[in-house]
Formats: C-alpha cells, sequence, structure tokens
C-alpha cells in the first residue's frame, strides 16, 4: 500500500499494449505496459474505499505520466504520477 496526500493506493491493475519493436529475429516481444487500468482506493478526508477505473464508480482519467484520481463519496481530487505506481506493483503483496 502506498500513502499519497489524499488517498492509499493499493492493487494496481495494469493496462499492456502489444510490441511495435522491429528486431532481427522472429521471436514476440513482450507487451509494453501503458498505463493503469484499475486501483483500489481509500479516501483519506471521507474514509470512502472503491475499485476506481476509467468508467463507473469513482473516476480516473489518465494523463502521459500518470493519472487523476477523484473520489465518488467526496470529490477529493489528486495528481498522481507514474513513478508511485511502479512503487506499488514492485512491493509484495500482503496477505
Amino acid at each position: 500500500m502506498v500513502d499519497t496526500e489524499r488517498f492509499q493506493l493499493k492493487d494496481i491493475e495494469w493496462s499492456f499494449a502489444k510490441s511495435r519493436e522491429i528486431t532481427g529475429d522472429r521471436n514476440p516481444r513482450r507487451p509494453i505496459k501503458t498505463g493503469i487500468k484499475s486501483i483500489k482506493a481509500t479516501c483519506k478526508s471521507c474514509s470512502y474505499t472503491w475499485h476506481a477505473r476509467a468508467y463507473g464508480e469513482g473516476r480516473l482519467t489518465t494523463f502521459v505520466g500518470g493519472f487523476i484520481l477523484i473520489c465518488p463519496s467526496c470529490n477529493a481530487e489528486e495528481k498522481i504520477n507514474n513513478t508511485i505506481l511502479e512503487a506499488i506493483s514492485k512491493k509484495p503483496k500482503q496477505n
């Protein structure tokens, strides 16, 4: 779990795209991480917890280098950089 100014974030789900890299061999390349698909968030202002996605409950708007997260309960908003997302995805999950 990672704490930001307004949210606690965990359980990140990335979106991927097929690599278009041109190479000399015929081996397929690994998919490229293109951004965030969803993340579990808890608002520090109102203690509301939700699974944020681009559509549905809670708003998650991506931009180059990060995303904007908006709480569906109290409308708290924060701009979060992808460097924080990398920290979440590299930490081992706790049971």
